[in-house]
């Protein structure tokens, strides 16, 4: 709004060092924001336009399970993030990095699993009825277009609600049509105003209600709410399971908007486990599994009679670890049990609370299964854990399911295409003899496929297994 004051800035910045240099990339030929740059920077300037903004150095975009691949300058790119914005911007800084003597393939194994920056279209909540986004900066109305449409591919058929905080960019006279047009493209529009600090002047409610008006206007289910804080009291009853929520908030509202997903019904969940001491097979599926819950928006508490390494983890990650289920810091909703008198312990401590049992296997005899009327599913890491459970207790398929082991996709991420007949392959174990079947019958599979199979026994320390000495 006021140009002098951020091109006195950029002077005073840019101005302070003749001998430094500047390299400006641009989205657009004819800029004139552009041409003031360059006229108070006293120091050398390079241009570099970047497609003329409209993706045409881009071929072959296509969205694919958990990203969107594409191609530049003969260099395949893959970002862990959605939208033509982001691969544009992912092009500008190759386009950068080129600069500095960095070649496309590089940059685009360097972006390999690029996850997005902080602010930008934030995964805040996933459950099973309701997917959360926040945004602090996509709120220009091609942003928002890029926004929903990002969504829509991730999310289809699904409806799409907008929370939409408005900043003095939205009053500008020549950004009326856009701004229309962008927010008719969702389904729902939930419009909150902001209290500028002082730089800015706020658009006003008589131009928030014309801008509901207009909206209604044009078939758009818009509805005014005032201030943010007020979607803490409003936002129940204007949300529906199955909806694909979206904030587009100031920076300084991002908590406020954390503040209303607890509004939300999350579960509160007590795991067990017969020993949170070292680091064993069990223990580790505690941890991860109390870190993926809680990323999720769930309480998580761990119970276990034995506190160790694996309980300090767990204290590190902000989960409370109790020796007891009579000390939870909360009644759960339900008890995810793992161990036989672990799980019976916090079934008793909770009379009237369901829980699911996974079993790790069938041997020792802390695995086996108990039978009671409140423990609903149980869970095998396998097919054959699973038949057991069935055959030995006499259950039916409703009533055990198999969830295989996981492998963490945030930790071990996409770095490279393998060649099409692999040579060498890692095995990662605490513990190998060569001379049982199990192991026998592994090596003897690579061998026939003449791949060399190299191991690694961690020993001491396994916190890092992503971490390849």
């Amino acid at each position: 709004a006021d140009g002098a004051f951020s091109y006195a800035a950029a002077a005073d910045y840019f101005g302070t060092d003749s001998q430094s240099g500047l390299l400006v990339l641009a989205d657009c030929k004819n800029s004139i924001g552009l041409d003031r740059l360059m006229e108070v920077a006293r120091c050398q300037v390079r241009t570099v336009i970047t497609a003329d903004g409209s993706g045409e150095a881009i071929r072959g975009y296509k969205k694919v399970e958990k990203g969107v691949v594409f191609e530049w300058d003969d260099a395949m790119f893959f970002l862990e993030v959605t939208g033509h914005m982001n691969a544009r911007n992912a092009v500008s800084a190759a386009i950068a990095a080129q600069h500095f003597g960095v070649t496309p393939d590089v940059a685009a194994s360097a972006l390999s699993g690029f996850k997005g920056v902080a602010g930008r279209m934030d995964h805040a909540l996933s459950t099973t009825d309701l997917d959360v986004y926040i945004d602090c900066y996509g709120y220009l109305p091609e942003s928002l277009a890029e926004n929903m449409s990002a969504l829509r591919d991730m999310h289809p058929q699904r409806r799409h609600v907008l929370v939409y905080q408005l900043l003095i960019v939205d009053g500008i006279s020549e950004a009326q049509k856009p701004l229309h047009i962008s927010l008719a493209g969702w389904d729902k529009v939930l419009i909150a105003s902001y209290e500028s600090a002082g730089l800015m002047v706020a658009a006003g409610d008589d131009y928030l209600l014309g801008l509901e008006a207009t909206l209604q206007e044009w078939g758009v289910d818009a509805t005014y709410i005032g201030p943010l804080e007020n979607g803490l009291t409003v936002l129940p009853g204007l949300v529906e399971a199955g909806d694909v929520l979206f904030f587009s908030v100031h920076p300084r509202s991002a908590d406020l908007a954390l503040r209303m997903l607890n509004i939300r019904v999350l579960m509160k969940i007590l795991i067990t486990n017969n020993t949170l001491a070292s680091l064993g097979g069990s223990e580790w599926v505690v941890i991860e599994l109390a870190r993926a819950l809680a990323s999720r928006g769930h309480q998580v508490a761990a119970c276990s009679s034995q506190i160790g390494e694996a309980g300090s983890i767990l204290k590190e990650m902000s989960v409370p670890v109790i020796p007891d289920p009579f000390d939870s810091p909360f009644k759960p909703d339900v008890i995810h049990g793992q161990h036989h008198l672990d799980t019976m312990r916090a079934l008793c401590a909770f009379p009237d609370v369901p829980a699911i049992y996974h079993c790790h296997g069938y041997l020792p005899w802390v695995e086996e299964p108990p039978v009671h009327p409140r423990i609903l599913h149980y869970v095998g890491m396998c097919s054959v854990v699973s038949d057991r459970i069935r055959l030995s207790r006499g259950l039916t398929d409703q009533n055990v399911i198999t969830v295989p082991n996981w492998v963490d996709l945030d930790r071990f991420r996409f770095v490279r295409n393998p060649p099409q007949k692999p040579r060498k392959a890692l095995l990662y174990l605490r513990s190998f003899d060569r001379n049982n079947w199990h192991a026998s019958q592994l090596c003897q599979a690579f061998e026939s496929m003449d791949i060399k199979l190299d191991l690694w026994l961690p020993g001491g320390d396994t916190r890092a297994p992503e971490v390849v000495p």
